[in-house]
């Protein structure tokens, strides 16, 4: 059965107060939330304010647009009460209705089931959470079903914080204006990826729990970094254009699924109100269904019951944790409830502020206590601290130093405290970026002064900027900027640029690095003082077409974690010594798949060198063949204008992390640098991706001044016995190289780059030095060639036929290996010595073989000079 209604002035008390207490970790098969909409009030009132259910902390808190009662929806083997809510389009609850107690993080690790009703019309569709996000203030984002109106068929999915979640249900899940019961399970893991599953009418048996593998069902996953994000409220957002309409009634949130079923008829019902309470708060039980002079007992003590099995009584709850248990005799077992007490309780939040700030004070004594008192000041706290709930808020003035303050109270006779610190914060300038790019980089400052530089008599109540060069500042000639405008007088705060003044941000020149704040306090001058890292700009955009969107210099350089991409979470990671700080360009992700517009122009950068600079492209090394292990390939048509453009494989790698976690770094995409020098007011074009549909967008950097990057390597790094592998190189310009394992000296072309084939015949490591005029030798880090060796056969064949024509060839035939047939698969090696000493044997290559008949032939048409030959065959599995 549902509970009556509770106090909307109790529930409102104890909405703020809780803000600080985590979610505890969920009792196995506990109902968490209820709420039926089973309200007095007419049809069309908005649920704004409205309170009741159970499980809750808050009533339905403000929402943008309309949100109001409407009759109870209804669904076969469901019986309800009362109403449901229509959410009219464009409504969204912003961070919703919290069910547990207010967390300030995601709900404890465990398996949560949810429940409604849902009916729409027309081409309304909409978002329900009942796992709120944090990624949103519109109530959009979080765990719960997305409903959408395909051709008059309604189709449902599980949603997750980035919205897309799993695809819709096939169409015919739902009808429009018939409604819809949806149950939800969440396997939480805060900090992991978590599994979210919705099922579309399944049964209300609660013997029968739903399967994966369910037709009606489909599921998505909330990564790792969403599931901290979670937070225990409903919420959501609806869609469409009036008179579209999404409606929502008998919600149940629980941690099984037999608690997220409605009543079943005959089936004994036990709940509890609140589910966690201070000490000598009143708790309210409610049961129903017993059998008929069941005898009842609640914690052993008779309760009693009307015709219809059911009853209510009310406790004052205790201040341990407890189990309560409901006992009769006859047919059933005994149900349960888990109360847990609220630990007395003084917060305010932030525990560190500024001269000015308002503290929010929010407490929780026991039910009954007297004498609540706030220390220092003696503020008396009785008036403002519930009779029912022992909740209380108020707030005051942010001490003018660290105070620690005491709440005191009295509780069945005895004495108690509760004590809290607050620290406070000495004044501020910062300005932002810390890093920016001269002439390119709009700063943002903020700043937080004492409220005093207001109340002076004979010197000026301002508020100054002054920046420049550090000289500047030596010769007076710096930059000066009224920002009274921008500061608040009661609290000190200020911030520039400031939309409503219509002032515009600074945007440093070379040399404009410190920043200062100057003030008067008893008419004494203040200054405070920030600095920032500014770099000449390197690379100018001149024109961009055809791009999903603009293009951009990011402000910040080029490190681990900078973001890659405009449209996307992306972050470089593993980012080589040579680029870090490099200035680079942020472009859309979704231009890789930019197709080649009919006439031209096809999507192309135009940049300008603002100076002497090197250029980098940074390929994903599956452009051209696929293979991520090697890379790209261009030519024939791919990305044509990379290399005839003069780019050069750096022989560098940058990573790519498309799912960063703090702290961790996991490269999903390796990229290869390619690298141009180019000489100030030199233009160039970078143009659009080939083979790019499934491969990421390339990525744009530049430094200055110009540098050669060094580089090594190897490609591929491991051959088989008796391939060969190409060692590249580049080094500075006008090097002499040379590498050793008896390769010895090396070209070296114009632009630094060179390469060599080898053909080691075991493991070797390789090391390239290299010399530039008369500096010393430098070394470059080695390289490790793997050989693979070919295992040897043991099977034993022999020449069956040799012949020596009268041009000198020689015929010569042996058996085949088993089951070979196709010359071109045969491994036999021919090797041929005049000698016969250990060094003369050389291979000779085996085109024109022929087998037949499992018989190999093969003539030497190229037998050497003098008459004599020797010849041995090798055999490899």
């Amino acid at each position: 059965m549902k509970n009556p209604q509770k106090s909307k002035a109790l529930k409102a008390l104890q909405a703020g107060l809780l803000a600080s207490t985590l979610l505890a970790a969920p009792a196995f098969g506990a109902r968490l939330a209820y709420e039926g909409f089973d309200y007095a009030e007419a049809d069309g009132t908005s649920i704004v304010g409205l309170n009741g259910g159970t499980g809750w902390d808050e009533p339905f808190p403000a929402v943008s647009g309309t949100i109001a009662l409407q009759p109870g929806l209804s669904f076969t083997g469901i019986t309800t009460v009362g109403k449901a809510m229509r959410w009219n389009p464009n409504a969204n609850t912003g961070q919703g209705r919290d069910w547990q107690l207010n967390p300030t993080a995601a709900p404890a690790n465990g398996t949560y089931w949810f429940s409604v009703i849902v009916n729409a019309n027309q081409s309304s569709q909409g978002n329900f959470n009942w796992m709120y996000s944090t990624k949103s203030t519109n109530g959009q984002n979080g765990v719960g079903v997305r409903t959408s109106n395909t051709g008059g068929a309604l189709n449902f999915k599980p949603v997750n914080p980035n919205i897309d979640g799993a695809a819709s249900m096939q169409a015919g899940t739902g009808t429009v204006g018939t409604p819809t019961f949806i149950v939800g399970r969440l396997n939480l893991t805060v900090g992991s990826d978590s599994a979210f599953r919705i099922w579309v009418n399944p049964s209300t048996d609660p013997n029968t729990i739903p399967g994966d593998g369910d037709s009606n069902s489909s599921q998505t996953t909330v990564s790792a970094a969403d599931t901290a994000t979670l937070r225990a409220s409903i919420a959501g957002r609806a869609f469409g254009t009036s008179p579209g309409y999404v409606e929502y009634d008998e919600i149940r949130i629980a941690t099984s699924f037999s608690q997220v079923l409605p009543p079943q008829p005959g089936v004994a019902e036990f709940e509890m109100d609140p589910l966690q309470a201070i000490e000598n708060q009143n708790l309210t039980f409610n049961w129903s269904n017993l059998p008929p002079a069941s005898n009842p007992t609640l914690n052993g003590s008779s309760v009693t019951i009307d015709g219809s099995g059911a009853g209510t009584t009310t406790l004052s709850a205790p201040a341990v944790n407890t189990t309560y248990t409901l006992a009769w005799t006859g047919v059933g077992s005994p149900l349960t409830q888990d109360f847990t007490a609220i630990a007395p309780s003084f917060t305010f939040s932030p525990a560190s502020g500024y001269l000015g700030d308002t503290l929010p004070l929010n407490w929780r004594i026991p039910v009954g206590s007297t004498g609540a008192t706030l220390n220092p000041g003696a503020v008396d706290l009785t008036s403002f601290t519930s009779a029912t709930t022992g909740a209380g808020s108020t707030t005051i003035a942010a001490p003018s130093s660290n105070t620690n303050y005491t709440l005191s109270y009295t509780f069945g006779g005895n004495p108690f405290t509760l004590n809290k610190d607050f620290t406070l914060l000495p004044s501020f300038l910062a300005v932002i970026p810390a890093q920016a790019i001269s002439g390119q980089t709009p700063l943002a400052l903020t700043w937080r002064i004492p409220p005093s530089w207001d109340e002076n008599t004979t010197a000026a109540n301002t508020v100054i900027l002054r920046y420049g060069s550090p000289q500047s500042f030596i010769d007076d000639t710096y930059f000066e900027q009224d920002l009274t405008l921008n500061t608040d007088p009661a609290t000190g705060a200020g911030s520039h640029p400031k939309s409503s003044l219509f002032d515009s941000a600074i945007i440093p020149a070379a040399g404009e690095t410190e920043y200062r704040i100057v003030y008067n306090i008893a008419e004494t001058p203040q200054t405070l003082t920030d600095t920032i890292t500014l770099q000449p700009l390197v690379i100018q955009i001149d024109d961009f077409q055809n791009a999903a969107s603009f293009v951009t210099i990011n402000n910040a350089p080029l490190a681990d974690g900078v973001l890659a991409y405009l449209d996307r979470g992306h972050v470089w990671a593993e980012v080589p010594s040579i680029l870090e700080g490099a200035q680079f360009v942020k472009l859309s992700q979704a231009d890789k798949t930019t197709a080649a517009g009919d006439p031209p122009p096809h999507f192309n950068i135009t940049f300008t060198a603002v100076e002497d600079a090197t250029f980098f492209l940074f390929l994903d090394n599956r452009i051209g063949d696929e293979n991520a292990s090697n890379p790209p390939t261009l030519g024939g048509g791919v990305m044509d204008w990379v290399l005839t453009s003069g780019f050069v494989d750096t022989g560098l790698d940058i990573g790519l992390d498309e799912n960063p976690v703090a702290g961790v770094v996991d490269v999903n995409a390796s990229y290869s640098v390619f690298f141009r020098q180019v000489a100030a007011a030199e233009q160039f074009t970078f143009q659009e991706q080939n083979n790019g549909a499934a491969r990421n967008m390339y990525g744009i950097a530049a430094v200055a001044p110009q540098i050669t990057p060094v580089a090594f390597s190897a490609s591929p790094l491991s051959i088989n016995e008796g391939a060969s592998t190409t060692l590249q190189w580049t080094v500075p310009v006008g090097a002499t190289a040379s590498i050793d394992q008896g390769v010895g000296p090396v070209s070296v072309d114009g632009v630094g780059v060179g390469s060599v084939s080898v053909s080691p015949t075991t493991t070797t490591t390789y090391t390239l030095t290299y010399v530039v005029g008369a500096n010393p030798q430098v070394s470059l880090a080695p390289v490790t060639v793997t050989v693979i060796p070919s295992p040897v056969t043991n099977e034993p064949f022999i020449i069956t036929s040799i012949s020596v024509a009268a041009n000198g060839d020689v015929t010569f035939s042996w058996p085949a290996p088993a089951g070979v047939t196709d010359p071109l698969l045969l491994t036999d090696v021919i090797e041929r010595s005049t000698t016969l000493e250990v060094a003369s044997w050389s291979v000779v290559p085996t085109a024109g073989a022929t087998i037949t008949a499992g018989v190999v032939t093969f003539t030497d048409t190229d037998p050497p000079a003098g008459g004599k030959a020797f010849y041995r065959i090798k055999r490899t599995n």
